[in-house]
């Protein structure tokens, strides 16, 4: 259940932008400057006083701005801890749920919950006209990507033992084993086994319209899976050869015998015939 009215609290929406101190407290947004006030959100927000919020007052945010004047195209941030800005849109429990249906953690301690996982930031410009790049941008559409999904339905049902590392420019990485249809997270950091680096398979994760100049451009993060098998996916297809191979045998045996029985049949009819 993602929407409970109780959830919900009733207040007015704040006429100012506005943003917090280091101590979590809210004050207007000094100005003059550019900003970027929260408007419409989906799912909608438990307090009404985030309206108006400068997400500009959230350094990644402001950061991903001025990468975004240059590139003029989408772009995504560093993982981040979004457990307080997502909390004023997401309850806790329903987070957790989300998570659990796509993920499961290696970490089962109750410190460890899905906000511990990767998450970014994806941030798409909005331009006063379409299909026009050079055009004024007049909005930002922010969106939150948790890392979790892509590592669902995967691989066949039965199959296992594949490392898939999520890494990103800004030196971050995760790790994930994928299991058949699911995955579990094992961890930050580059886990996977190093004696089959040669094996590796590295996929983008994203589609940029000039990806040279994208990669140049700093401030934001670019992010690939890298692909590689384990000592036990091996074991495994090992045990399959073993059984494909013993079926191979044991169907040529009962040819064999197949065709030793119909020959002796043959003879003996032959016999009686003569």
């Amino acid at each position: 259940v993602l929407f409970r009215s109780q959830d919900y609290i009733d207040g007015p929406i704040t006429p100012i932008i506005w943003q917090r101190q280091a101590d979590g407290s809210p004050i207007p947004t000094p100005g003059p400057d550019t900003y970027a006030p929260v408007w419409q959100t989906s799912p909608p927000i438990f307090n009404p006083a985030t309206v108006n919020y400068n997400m500009f007052s959230e350094p990644f945010s402001k950061r991903m701005y001025q990468v975004i004047l240059n590139l003029r195209e989408a772009v995504l941030s560093e993982t981040l801890d979004l457990t307080r800005l997502s909390g004023s849109a997401v309850a806790p429990e329903d987070h957790e749920i989300m998570h659990d249906a796509f993920v499961s953690s290696i970490d089962t301690t109750t410190n460890v919950t899905g906000y511990k996982h990767p998450h970014s930031v994806l941030v798409q410009p909005i331009f006063s006209e379409l299909n026009n790049r050079s055009a004024t941008i007049v909005g930002l559409l922010q969106a939150v990507i948790p890392w979790d999904r892509y590592f669902t339905d995967l691989l066949p049902q039965g199959v296992s033992g594949i490392h898939a590392v999520l890494r990103n420019t800004c030196n971050e990485s995760y790790t994930y084993e994928v299991k058949g249809n699911s995955a579990i997270f094992l961890g930050p950091g580059d886990l996977h086994e190093r004696h089959w680096n040669h094996m590796e398979r590295v996929v983008d994760m994203t589609n940029y319209l000039n990806p040279e100049r994208t990669l140049n451009e700093s401030g934001h993060c670019v992010y690939r899976v890298h692909v590689y098998p384990t000592d036990r996916f091996f074991a495994s297809v090992s045990n399959l050869r073993t059984v494909f191979t013993s079926v191979i045998a044991v169907s040529f045996v009962l040819m064999a015998v197949t065709f030793f029985m119909y020959d002796r049949f043959v003879r003996r009819r032959d016999r009686k015939s003569t």
